[in-house]
């Protein structure tokens, strides 16, 4: 009865938490699996937003527009690639 108190509280604590706020990762390089290790569809400086944990929009910084009320993630000089990607698996 314990544990089933306990896991009520913990629910009842979850519902009354806000929502997730959105992220927007700014700066990355966008790597486009599908032609991986061509470079040419890679976007250079993007901007990847990210609500409730899924991806809401991906693209270069001029085309995608960033929430005002993210939190923001500088991320310039670092790739991002999308996941999980089963296709790389081959290459161990």
């Amino acid at each position: 009865m314990l544990g089933l108190t306990a896991y009520l509280a913990m629910a009842d604590a979850a519902a009354a938490r806000p929502p997730a706020p959105q992220v927007a990762i700014v700066g990355a390089t966008l790597i486009d699996v599908s032609h991986a290790g061509h470079g040419e569809a890679d976007i250079a400086d993007s901007v990847v937003v990210i609500s409730q944990g899924r991806i809401v929009a991906a693209g270069d910084r001029a085309h995608v527009r960033r929430p005002a009320h993210a939190r923001f993630i500088q991320a310039k000089g670092r790739c991002l690639i999308r996941g999980p990607v089963d296709r790389w698996g081959r290459m161990r």
